[in-house]
C-alpha cells in the first residue's frame, strides 16, 4: 500500500466520499460569506422578532419534513444523483435570495435550501456509511466537517468587510438628507446580495464537478419498509434513546441559535467585522479538535463515541450560558471558544447513528427517519425562541441552556437505566 493510500484509509477517505466532501466545502465557502449577517438582513428589511422566528419556524418545518424524502431519495436514485439534486435546489434558492425585495419572500427560498441542505446531507450520510468501514467512520465524518468548516473560519470575515466596505461605500457617496440607519441597510444589502452572487457562482461550479467525478455502483431494489413510522418502528431502541437526548438538545439550542449574530450586533454592540472575527473563532476551535477526538472515538466503536457524544451535549448546554453572563466584550472569546467545542463529538455522534441504523438496505431510511422526527419535534422551539426575544433578549438564551442540561442528563443517565437491554 502506498503513503498517499495509507493516509486516506488513516483518514477515512474513498473516492466518492473524498469527492462529496470537495463539493460541499465548495459551496460553504460562498455560504459563509453571508450567513452569520443572513438575521441581520432580515432585521434591517423591517422584520420584528417575532417575523424572524416565523422565518426560522418554517425554515425548520421544513428541515423536519426533508430528511426522510431525502434518505429514500438517496436510496431510489442513488447517492450521487440524490447530492446533485440538493446542489441545484440550493442554487434555486440562493437565486430567491439574491433578487428577494422584502423580507417574507426569503420564506420560499429557505424552503428550497431546508430540502437542500437535508438532501445533500442525508446523501453524504450514506454515502460514508456506504463506503467506510466501520473503525474509520467518524474519523471520516471529522475530516468531512474540517473540510466543511475550514470556509467558516475564511468566509464570515471576508463577509464582514465586504459589508463594511458596502456600507462605507453607500455614506461616501450618499446625497444630502438620507439618514445613517438609510444608509446602514442600503450597504448591508447591497454586500449580501455580492455575496449571493459569489456563492451562486460556486454552486454551479460545485454541479460541474460532482457531475464529472463520482464514480458509484448502480442502484440496488430496496425491499425494506417505506412508510416512514414503519421505519421508525424498526428502528434500534438505542438509537431511539439517542434520538431522544439529542431532540430536547437540540429544543434547547433552537431557542437562541437564530439569535446569537443580534444579541452580539444591536444587544452588545459590536461590530461585523468582530462578530465575523467571532465566527472564525468557533469554526477554527471546532476544526482544531476535530481530527483528534475521531481518532480516539474510533478506537472501539460504540464505547468510545459515547463520552464524546455526551461532551458535546454539555457545551450545547454552557454556551447561551456563558454569553448572557459575559461581564465584558473580551469575554466572548472564551465564549465563541465553547461554541465551537459544541462540535467536539459531533462526527462521534453521526458514526453512533450509523452504527445504530444497521446494514446498507434502507439505510438512508432509517437516517432519514432519525432526521425528520428530531426536526419535527425541535422545530416549534425557534418560534417560541422569537416570543421570548421579543419580550427580553437573554430569555431564549437562558431557557435553552436549562434544557439542553436536560437533554445531557438523560444522555449519561440512560446507558446507566438500560444498561442490561443495551448488553
Amino acid at each position: 500500500m502506498s503513503i498517499l493510500a495509507r493516509v486516506l484509509d488513516f483518514l477515512g477517505l474513498e473516492r466518492n466520499v473524498a469527492m462529496n466532501i470537495a463539493a460541499g466545502s465548495l459551496e460553504a465557502i460562498g455560504v459563509c460569506l453571508w450567513a452569520g449577517y443572513l438575521v441581520k438582513v432580515l432585521d434591517a428589511m423591517g422584520a420584528a422578532g417575532w417575523m424572524i422566528g416565523f422565518y426560522a419556524t418554517v425554515s425548520g418545518l421544513m428541515a423536519a419534513v426533508a430528511p426522510y424524502p431525502g434518505g429514500l431519495l438517496s436510496d431510489r436514485l442513488g447517492r450521487g444523483r440524490a447530492l446533485i439534486v440538493g446542489s441545484c435546489l440550493s442554487l434555486m434558492g440562493f437565486g430567491i435570495y439574491l433578487v428577494a425585495p422584502t423580507w417574507w419572500l426569503f420564506i420560499p427560498g429557505a424552503v428550497l435550501l431546508s430540502f437542500a441542505g437535508n438532501f445533500r446531507f442525508m446523501g453524504s450520510q450514506a454515502l460514508v456509511s456506504d463506503q467506510t468501514r466501520p473503525r474509520r467512520r467518524t474519523i471520516s465524518m471529522a475530516v468531512g466537517n474540517v473540510l466543511g468548516r475550514l470556509p467558516g473560519i475564511i468566509s464570515p470575515p471576508l463577509g464582514g468587510a465586504l459589508i463594511a466596505f458596502m456600507v462605507a461605500r453607500s455614506k461616501s457617496m450618499a446625497q444630502a438628507g438620507i439618514s445613517e440607519d438609510a444608509l446602514q441597510t442600503q450597504g448591508l444589502l447591497h454586500g449580501f446580495r455580492w455575496a449571493m452572487g459569489i456563492t451562486m457562482i460556486l454552486v454551479c461550479a460545485s454541479i460541474l464537478l460532482q457531475r464529472r467525478y463520482y464514480r458509484l455502483p448502480p442502484t440496488g431494489q430496496n425491499s425494506g419498509p417505506v412508510h416512514p413510522i414503519r421505519v421508525f418502528r424498526s428502528m434500534h431502541s438505542d438509537l431511539k434513546r439517542l434520538l431522544l437526548a439529542d431532540s430536547v438538545v437540540r429544543i434547547g439550542s433552537n431557542l437562541h441559535m437564530i439569535f446569537v449574530p443580534l444579541y452580539v450586533l444591536n444587544v452588545l454592540k459590536r461590530g461585523y467585522l468582530e462578530m465575523g472575527s467571532l465566527l472564525s473563532l468557533m469554526t477554527a476551535t471546532s476544526v482544531i479538535m476535530y481530527i483528534p477526538a475521531a481518532k480516539l472515538a474510533d478506537r472501539t466503536g460504540q464505547a468510545s463515541r459515547r463520552p464524546f457524544v455526551a461532551t458535546t451535549f454539555l457545551f450545547f448546554a454552557a454556551f447561551p450560558l456563558a454569553l448572557v453572563l459575559a461581564p465584558s466584550p473580551i469575554w466572548l472569546i472564551g465564549v465563541f471558544v465553547i461554541a465551537g467545542l459544541r462540535e467536539l463529538g459531533e462526527p462521534a455522534r453521526k458514526a453512533l447513528i450509523m452504527d445504530l441504523a444497521g446494514d446498507r438496505e434502507g439505510l438512508g431510511r432509517r437516517i432519514g427517519a432519525y432526521y425528520m422526527v428530531r426536526g419535527i419535534v425541535v422545530f416549534p422551539a425557534v418560534f417560541l425562541g422569537g416570543l421570548l426575544w421579543s419580550w427580553k433578549p437573554q430569555a431564549p438564551f437562558v431557557l435553552g441552556s436549562l434544557i439542553s442540561t436536560a437533554g445531557f442528563v438523560w444522555f449519561v443517565l440512560e446507558r446507566v437505566l438500560f444498561a442490561r437491554e443495551a448488553s
